[in-house]
């Protein structure tokens, strides 16, 4: 096989490959919540919305072993 095919064959499966994404696209929505305004521990009820948060720290600072007195 020469280069010009090889070439040729990664291009049409790209091409294949952004088409399909683009076309499944519109599915690939996040939906509304209700974020609960009350603690866990306080709510009277069966069904508790989500209210947590996920949050990565890459600043730099967690690899320091003190935090300065000024903070």
């Amino acid at each position: 096989m020469t280069t010009t095919r090889i070439f040729a064959k990664k291009a049409i499966a790209h091409a294949i490959l952004a088409l399909y994404g683009a076309a499944n696209l519109p599915l690939a929505q996040a939906t509304p919540t209700q974020i609960s305004t009350e603690p866990l521990a306080t709510s009277a009820g069966g069904s508790i919305p989500p209210n947590l948060m996920f949050v990565l720290d890459d600043s730099g600072s967690m690899a320091w072993q003190f935090t300065p007195d000024y903070v």
